[in-house]
């Protein structure tokens, strides 16, 4: 059966990326809408499009019988997950092939093999990879989780056994947080099919790398260039960029052989994404399996020139990988930056609103993914992300950050706090210049809140000299008013 059209169980910027490849592909997409999002750009860009009405994630996003009634209501031929919610899913995998359509990801007995991530650990064990010490199991209580932590030896990190998208990950250093944290991470999560946790040991000031993978229906595998996400935020990548800036050929070409040994002790199919930690003295861990298209996957589209989602959909259409992995040969430098409704000024908390001004950076090589729209008003039951800014040079990592700098300042989101001034200030820090940071680089550059803070300032200081009839001004103290809420939009929203 060709696959003709195309249901789409996501919302946001990645379904209209799915809708663009089905475009390409003269495949017609049909999408689906909570009644919160039902002036969401992607309903105007599908040929169809059906509600799942109004209520939390398992009520609309993940509920997995009024997406399949969806399907079959508008005669689908296959349904794309996208990412998150039932992305990993292997439940409704299967009921998506049992109701006679294909399943535009992992076959359900892969995904059953790796949805719980200490069984996807124990697979990447036996493939070579070396991976960080864990529980071995996952924890039910506190008495549980206090053992096993003291025997591991703090610090540590709890991680759900299920999910992805950095659900309920939570450092803990010493045992008196552990109780508040096993808290935390119980109620995040609660958008999860299931809620058990584990235990692992952390460690800081890694660098943090993914490597993105297609196998076909010949069990031909071919690995991409790696991703380095090392720039996070509370374990939430900010910044990407491809290459990476440490990881050396021979260490390449290592983790491909491992990549490819995984792909086949899983027999997998379609697409798929490791993330691998690396620390001198440490080297290479792996850290999870990601069986579905990521986010940062634009940075891929533009070293390679290869339509990433467009091969996704072909696999699953038993079309074969056109490409030798020899044949894979990255030119250039990109980088990606989230750009998210958060405000950096107080600790990233989420921000709403309505989108008043949009101004969408151009020029060659630049690129901004994105579902917002003038008038777009933010809904605060979803995630806080707003779109990815990419940019690209054939040239040099630095002339990829000079164009960075300059489609930052371009790039306007004004009626809420976002990360786009953040982002200015931190690619303009000299360590970032250098190429020179870890995991922990956000954690350690309160400097640039400080620059920030100094703008901000500056623009109090441009108002109140604009708005008062003398030149003689007394810049208020940062606190909450009406000028510091101005400029705090103004010099975290837009590029001033």
């Amino acid at each position: 059966m060709n696959i003709d059209k195309i249901l789409v169980a996501n919302r946001g910027e990645i379904t209209i990326r799915i809708i663009r490849a089905c475009r390409t592909l003269q495949i017609s997409p049909i999408v689906i809408y909570s009644e919160e999002d039902r002036r969401n750009l992607h309903i105007r860009m599908a040929d169809g499009a059906f509600n799942l009405g109004s209520g939390n994630l398992h009520d609309t996003y993940m509920n997995s019988e009024k997406i399949i009634n969806a399907a079959l209501q508008f005669d689908v031929d296959a349904i794309h997950p996208g990412y998150s919610f039932l992305a990993d899913n292997s439940v409704f995998a299967k009921k998506v092939i049992d109701a006679g359509l294909k399943w535009i990801g992992p076959s359900p007995e892969t995904l059953q093999k790796i949805e719980n991530k200490l069984d996807a650990k124990r697979l990447a064990e036996k493939a070579g990879f070396k991976t960080l010490l864990d529980s071995g199991k996952s924890i039910n209580n506190f008495d549980e989780a206090r053992k096993a932590a003291s025997e591991l030896g703090y610090p540590i990190i709890l991680k759900p056994c299920f999910g992805s998208g950095g659900i309920g990950l939570e450092i803990v250093r010493r045992e008196e947080q552990l109780e508040k944290a096993m808290r935390r991470v119980n109620a995040q999560s609660s958008i999860l099919a299931k809620k058990e946790v584990f235990i692992e040991q952390y460690v800081s000031n890694l660098q943090l790398f993914e490597v993105g993978f297609l196998t076909d229906s010949k069990t031909q595998t071919i690995c991409f260039p790696e991703r380095e996400i090392t720039i996070q935020h509370k374990l939430q990548k900010l910044v990407g960029e491809s290459p990476s800036t440490f990881l050396s050929e021979e260490s390449r070409t290592k983790i491909f052989d491992l990549i490819k040994n995984y792909a086949s002790i899983l027999e997998f199919q379609c697409i798929g994404n490791i993330e691998v930690l690396y620390k001198k003295g440490l080297g290479l861990v792996f850290d999870e399996i990601n069986p579905h298209i990521q986010l940062e996957h634009p940075l891929t589209e533009m070293t390679t020139g290869i339509d990433i989602v467009c091969e996704q959909i072909q696999i699953a259409n038993d079309q074969p990988i056109k490409w030798t992995q020899e044949e894979i040969k990255p030119t250039g430098f990109a980088m990606q930056f989230r750009i998210n409704a958060e405000d950096p000024l107080n600790n990233f908390q989420p921000s709403s609103g309505e989108v008043k001004e949009l101004g969408i950076p151009g020029g060659p090589w630049i690129r901004f993914d994105t579902n917002i729209y003038r008038g777009y008003q933010i809904p605060m039951l979803y995630d806080t992300y707003l779109g990815q800014l990419l940019v690209y040079s054939t040239e040099s990592r630095e002339l990829v950050r000079k164009r960075a700098l300059s489609a930052l300042n371009e790039l306007t989101i004004t009626g809420f706090p976002t990360t786009i001034g953040y982002h200015r200030h931190l690619i303009a820090h000299p360590d970032f210049v250098k190429g020179k940071f870890t995991t922990n680089f956000i954690e350690k550059q309160s400097d640039i809140i400080r620059e920030i803070e100094e703008e901000m300032r500056s623009i109090i200081a441009a108002l109140f000299t604009t708005n008062k009839e003398t030149s003689k001004v007394t810049l208020p103290p940062l606190s909450k008013s009406r000028w510091r809420d101005y400029a705090r939009s103004e010099s975290t929203g837009r590029g001033i």
